[in-house]
């Protein structure tokens, strides 16, 4: 069964509430505003063009779904229910079942035609130098604000990704990538928040919806479960096959903004 695993905060780790969001809003931006339409749509547009797998043009699909759309009551509080404390500064409520009090939607987010995120899953430390191996599942997962980005490539020094968190209220994204390489599916989510406590003990801001650690590293690990990733691509709506590579990412609770893109319960671009 997958969960959300954060770090505990060691005593004499440095102190930190991320604030990589700020970097995308504009001069028109409020004060507590996600980043923008703008903002998301460019850095997707960017993130999957670099991806390109070189033989047909690129294509993108968003679709924003209403919250009508989401997942069942259980499914809510299995996928959010751990996150309460880590959104206490943004005063979002959640009912006794553990589900958030939003009234807003879903964003997914597809692109076709790309390698998806290959390279090895379990890698834990950047590439040597000279490697010309892609790690694509490590550099998007498992850095924030680092990036493997080189010569063409057209991404914003790895914050790119931080859009998609950015266009969240609860602060965190889902991801279900089909590798070009292998035709591996795997599964797994991140959130950015604060410093949290839970049970007396106090934990980093940075978490991963994951199918558990790697021991003894405690590595969190894609999901890769056949029934677990059948389910998640029916209740958030994928349009990817399960032969289909590319990246689709979720972007649950979806900022109150984006409902302006459109006034139906869903609306796709392609």
């Amino acid at each position: 069964m997958a969960s959300w695993v954060f770090e505990k905060l060691a005593g004499g780790a440095v102190r930190r509430d991320p604030n990589e969001t700020q970097l995308f809003k504009t001069e028109q931006t409020d004060e507590g505003e996600y980043a923008g339409t703008d903002a998301l749509v460019r850095e997707i547009l960017q993130n999957s063009m670099d991806a390109s797998n070189g033989k047909k043009p690129v294509r993108i699909r968003l679709a924003l779904h209403s919250a009508g759309d989401l997942p069942p009551r259980d499914r809510l509080a299995y996928y959010f229910g751990r996150l309460e404390p880590a959104l206490k500064h943004r005063e979002i409520g959640f009912d006794p079942d553990g589900v958030p009090q939003l009234l807003e939607g879903f964003l997914v987010c597809e692109d076709f035609e790309t390698r998806g995120l290959g390279g090895d899953p379990l890698l834990a430390r950047d590439p040597d130098p000279g490697s010309q191996k892609r790690e694509d599942f490590f550099w998007f997962w498992r850095n924030i604000g680092r990036s493997g980005k080189t010569g063409d490539d057209l991404g914003r020094w790895g914050l790119g990704k931080t859009v998609y968190r950015a266009a969240s209220q609860v602060g965190c994204m889902l991801g279900l990538t089909v590798r070009a390489s292998d035709r591996r599916q795997l599964l797994m989510g991140q959130a950015v928040l604060r410093i949290h406590d839970l049970n007396g003990q106090e934990y980093v801001p940075e978490g991963y919806w994951c199918g558990g650690r790697k021991e003894p590293s405690g590595l969190p690990l894609p999901i890769e479960e056949a029934a677990e990733l059948e389910h998640f691509r029916r209740e958030w709506k994928l349009t990817r096959s399960p032969d289909e590579p590319g990246l689709s990412v979720v972007v649950p609770y979806v900022a109150p903004e984006l409902k302006e893109i459109g006034r139906a319960s869903c609306r796709d671009r392609v």
